[in-house]
């Protein structure tokens, strides 16, 4: 979503009022909302199955654990990239906004995160409209790197080849033509939300197979990015919650793996999320 079309809607500005003011109350709040909201749809689906870790491998567990945090460093990566095509004034310390922002997306709208991210990008010296520049190109790069590999996964690989190289030869065509080099730049950034898609699909195939749930890599590939592109879709869902389970429930996958999942990413979040707002503030 563009930031630049919906910055004067109130939700926008209600957002900003809150992470101004009380930011650790807002996410308490919206963490403790949202975890009342999963539980509860779990347990509506879930109707006499029981959550239960029994038989679970709690190493395997660990792994993906450890996994899904090298894949929002992967993510970090990818937004720092993003930002740099925009703001050439760019420091590492930037990935720092995009760890900072995740908590915030357990509010009912990703405007929230989009201003968060804002928010704290700004505070580590880039400017609003780079930032929203570069949150368009993120989303833009996970939407077309994740729709190449779920076309891989579900339809063909070769096919999903041919539409890589029809993309990338398109990029030369129009950065050549139109004398815009700047375009190239797309092309390393769709490939390392490619690899950040391929890092988490592994993170999730170990959470599933951790809690004794057989799966392979190929499908929990496809699970994992199409759940997650219909949770950035859906703008006005606290974090994809309900939906990205609905996806999964739809798929068979149980009670267990699927909980276990949300459990694990929510931790990711809150803990990258308050040790970079922690580390963002000390910069001040």
């Amino acid at each position: 979503m563009d930031y630049s079309a919906i910055k004067n809607q109130k939700v926008v500005r209600l957002a900003r009022k809150l992470l101004a003011k009380r930011p650790f109350l807002v996410l308490l709040q919206a963490l403790l909302i949202t975890a009342a909201i999963g539980l509860a749809l779990i347990s509506l689906n879930s109707k006499h199955q029981s959550f239960s870790l029994h038989g679970a491998r709690p190493g395997l567990l660990a792994l993906g654990f450890s996994v899904y945090f090298i894949f929002y460093l992967a993510f970090a990566l990818h937004w720092a990239y993003a930002l740099f095509m925009s703001d050439q004034t760019f420091s590492r310390a930037q990935l720092l906004s995009f760890f900072a922002s995740q908590p915030y997306k357990y509010l009912p709208s990703s405007a929230f995160s989009m201003s968060a991210r804002s928010i704290y990008a700004k505070k580590l010296g880039s400017k609003i409209i780079n930032t929203a520049k570069a949150q368009v190109r993120e989303n833009l790069s996970l939407a077309l790197s994740g729709g190449l590999l779920i076309l891989a996964v579900k339809v063909n690989v070769v096919l999903a080849i041919v539409a890589a190289l029809i993309l990338g030869l398109a990029t030369f065509g129009l950065a050549r033509l139109k004398h815009h080099q700047k375009l190239l730049r797309y092309l390393p950034l769709i490939g390392l939300s490619a690899t950040a898609w391929l890092i988490s699909a592994f993170a999730f195939w170990l959470i599933v197979r951790g809690v004794g749930v057989s799966v392979d890599y190929s499908q929990a590939l496809y699970l994992n990015t199409i759940t997650f592109l219909a949770s950035i879709a859906a703008v006005f869902v606290p974090a994809g919650i309900g939906v990205r389970e609905a996806i999964l429930f739809s798929q068979n996958l149980g009670v267990v793996p699927v909980l276990t999942w949300r459990i694990c990413t929510i931790l990711v979040d809150v803990i990258s999320g308050v040790v970079a707002i922690f580390i963002i503030h000390k910069k001040k």
